[in-house]
């Protein structure tokens, strides 16, 4: 690592109280003040959505809690992709520009492939450095999900900017190991400088011996209850009905002792309807949309966790948070098939169930996932894999290589 201060530009996509912020940024924004030399300062920017307002009071304060730590914070407001959004995103790259001389930013940071096509169109204008964060395909996704068509302008534009992110950036961090074949398959592009960092966990925040599981489930209404909890939207590129069909067949196999916990942002009308589709009873389900902070006890009170990631190609590199959230709370997850590294971690460790999605292989899933609640060593195999495979400590490694040839 070198030993004179450099300062560095986060770049994201994220409103500030957007849970990724709180769970996929912010954490390695600590990391990355940890591991650069003494005197860096950390600039970030979030690009603000009108759903996630904030009062200038609790703008103030954040900002202040920031520069006490050398880390400064920026905001740009957020406007859907349009004619609109060209002149948005026109003027946001201005200011960065404008940002990056001011402060002496010597490497753009990047999270995930949509703030690194902002980051390289003023890597160009500046010829700063340039790290991209979180390397994974998500134009594809978008398609894959059904989210965007393969024709549309978005697409196109974020998979050409993902080629010559591939191509151009200085170094790359991938969210899994696969991506260096995905690039050379997609674009005969064999990066060199390429990094490993999963989706890590906080060990501590998530640490399941901080709860009284009896107190936990009293709080919530939920004592004598089999729990499961999903996390996450449930709509767009995550699976939604599939889920809800799940829910429905855990329901039939366990009784009415079966209970839900759903900690979603999917609007209320979206969950109602997909309820009352597959006629699951409103009693049977706790709905709520919580902050990072209060997710730790409602995973507490569950006994089994449930990833509604789509099971589609470009998921193979991606790399969920929620994953290592639920291992670390020692729960066992019920996952779909070729889930980034995570799939092939719940066969190899024994820490969930691979789940096909398909409403006529629930029970089947049910019967094995039963068995797995039964086994009294699950909960410590979980907590296990969430040290072995999402450690803070992989996070180091990474940005310790990077910075060190940067």
């Amino acid at each position: 690592m070198r030993k004179y201060p450099i300062n560095i530009f986060v770049i994201s996509t994220w409103s500030y109280n957007e849970p990724l912020t709180h769970s996929y940024l912010l954490p390695y924004i600590k990391v990355l003040r940890e591991v650069l030399p003494v005197g860096s300062h950390i600039h970030f920017l979030t690009m603000e959505k009108d759903d996630f307002p904030m009062n200038e009071m609790m703008r103030n304060s954040i900002e202040f809690a920031f520069k006490r730590q050398n880390i400064y914070w920026h905001t740009h407001h957020y406007k859907k992709f349009g004619v609109l959004s060209v002149f948005n995103y026109f003027m946001l790259i201005l200011r960065l520009c404008f940002i990056v001389w001011k402060k002496g930013i010597r490497v753009l940071h990047p999270f995930a492939p949509v703030a690194g096509s902002i980051a390289l169109i003023v890597k160009f204008l500046t010829r700063r450095k340039l790290v991209l964060d979180s390397w994974e395909p998500h134009a594809e996704s978008m398609v894959e999900s059904g989210v965007w068509k393969q024709n549309s302008l978005s697409f196109k534009l974020l998979f050409y900017a993902e080629k010559k992110l591939a191509k151009h950036a200085d170094s790359l961090i991938a969210a899994s190991m696969g991506m260096k074949d995905y690039a050379y398959e997609k674009w005969k592009l064999m990066p060199v400088r390429v990094a490993y960092r999963p989706a890590c966990v906080d060990m501590e925040m998530f640490d399941r011996t901080y709860f009284e599981n009896k107190r936990t489930r009293w709080v919530l209404q939920l004592q004598g209850k089999l729990v499961a909890v999903c996390t996450g939207k449930l709509h767009g590129m995550y699976l939604g009905i599939e889920v809800f069909q799940f829910l429905k067949s855990a329901s039939d196999f366990f009784g009415e002792k079966f209970h839900a916990i759903l900690l979603t942002e999917t609007p209320s009308e979206v969950i109602e309807a997909m309820r009352a589709e597959v006629n699951l009873s409103s009693e049977q389900l706790t709905i709520r949309k919580v902050s990072h902070s209060e997710i730790p006890i409602f995973l507490h009170a569950a006994d089994f966790a449930i990833n509604p990631q789509k099971p589609i190609p470009s998921k193979r590199y991606g790399t969920p948070v929620k994953d290592g959230e639920y291992w670390a709370m020692g729960l066992p997850i019920v996952i779909a098939a070729d889930i980034s590294d995570d799939s092939e971690i719940v066969v190899r460790e024994n820490v969930g169930v691979i789940w096909s999605t398909k409403k006529e292989d629930n029970v089947k899933v049910l019967q094995q996932l039963s068995m797995l609640l039964q086994d009294t060593n699950t909960a410590e195999r979980s907590v296990n894999a969430a040290k072995k495979y999402r450690s803070f400590d992989l996070a180091r490694k990474a940005y310790q290589e990077v910075y060190a040839s940067i």
